[in-house]
């Protein structure tokens, strides 16, 4: 039988969101966004749902379960599945992050098998909460970050992706910001420390023009989707200063 879905201290807002956000709904309780983990529920809901594992996919429908125990056993059941699949991604990105850095695959291995016992890890992995795939998000900006550091191609896109990710860990969880900036500096401290990296000299020719269309294209992201669709004037200035901020930092390690 399945485990009750009161068995474990799960944030119940991101499944009853992702359920109104399968509607179509306003999403409520936003306090704590989790806007990545209520999509990625609300995928997992669509495919249980498709496969007829589940009778309903949106808030409508499940009002009118006519077993609503059962089904909420299955929609938390679903949702730590959806997390499980979460969790064995970050162990793959800790493990390839590491052997970057190491080069040696017992290194990267014994490293990676310690991240999986650790405390935080387990605890993240087993309850549907926001930290898990805040976490993953900012593990993943690091990994593209260090890629932008060490390889002379495609560099462009690999910070791109660093900010776009950073971006997105942010969203997920507020206090994700807090802990950002540190870990971008322990990253280049880090390989300054390892002389096997040749770290280059970063000169990117990248012009004004592209530049304030990136700037101002996620300027209107962070716009319309907090101060518009929301109403939150200190949430916008929030989410706008953190990211010219990111960017400031970005440009004075390349400038100098």
């Amino acid at each position: 039988s399945l485990r009750h879905w009161t068995s474990n201290h799960d944030e119940i807002h991101q499944i009853y969101n992702a359920l109104l956000y399968n509607n179509g709904f306003t999403q409520e309780y936003l306090d704590h966004p989790s806007a990545v983990s209520i999509l990625i529920i609300s995928i997992a809901i669509k495919i249980a749902h498709f496969i007829s594992y589940l009778d309903f996919s949106s808030i409508n429908h499940f009002n009118n379960s006519k077993n609503i125990e059962t089904d909420l056993n299955k929609l938390f059941f679903v949702s730590r599945v959806a997390y499980a699949f979460l969790s064995l991604f970050f162990c793959l990105l800790v493990y390839y992050f590491i052997k970057i850095v190491s080069k040696n695959n017992f290194t990267s291995f014994l490293l990676t098998i310690i991240f999986i016992f650790s405390t935080g890890f387990i605890s993240g992995a087993n309850i549907v909460a926001s930290e898990l795939p805040a976490a993953f998000l900012l593990f993943f900006s690091l990994y593209f970050l260090l890629k932008f550091i060490i390889e002379n191609e495609n560099e462009d896109i690999y910070l791109y992706l660093f900010f776009f990710l950073a971006f997105v860990s942010i969203i997920q969880k507020v206090q994700t910001f807090f802990i950002i900036i540190p870990s971008i500096l322990c990253v280049f401290y880090f390989l300054k420390k390892k002389r096997d990296l040749k770290i280059r000299n970063l000169n990117i020719n990248y012009t004004k023009k592209i530049f304030y269309i990136i700037l101002f294209f996620v300027l209107g992201l962070i716009f319309l989707k907090s101060l518009i669709a929301y109403g939150d004037l200190s949430s916008t200035l929030f989410l706008i200063s953190n990211y010219l901020i990111l960017n400031f930092i970005m440009f004075l390690y390349i400038k100098f």
